[in-house]
């Protein structure tokens, strides 16, 4: 059991860094569009790495929204055979 938490644990990892960098290849697609410098450029000094920033903000935002929905939703049940 160890070994597969560890393992889910890893995967989860992978996975969310896999995640970052569809989304960072995103940004800097949409970002660069008619030969625009880009919120994340190799000289960090011309970009608007503080959009990207904002992005991460909204969108840790919505989850929460969508989280807090999800969980006003669920409904606990007793589980049989236990008292209360």
């Amino acid at each position: 059991m160890r070994s597969f938490c560890s393992a889910l644990q890893l995967t989860t990892v992978a996975l969310g860094n896999y995640l970052s960098s569809l989304l960072v290849t995103i940004v800097t697609s949409v970002s660069t569009k008619n030969g625009k410098v880009g919120w994340i450029p190799d000289n960090l000094n011309y970009g608007h790495l503080h959009y990207f920033f904002w992005l991460l903000t909204v969108l840790s935002v919505v989850n929460l929204v969508v989280y807090v929905l999800i969980a006003k939703w669920y409904t606990y049940k007793t589980p049989v055979g236990t008292l209360r």
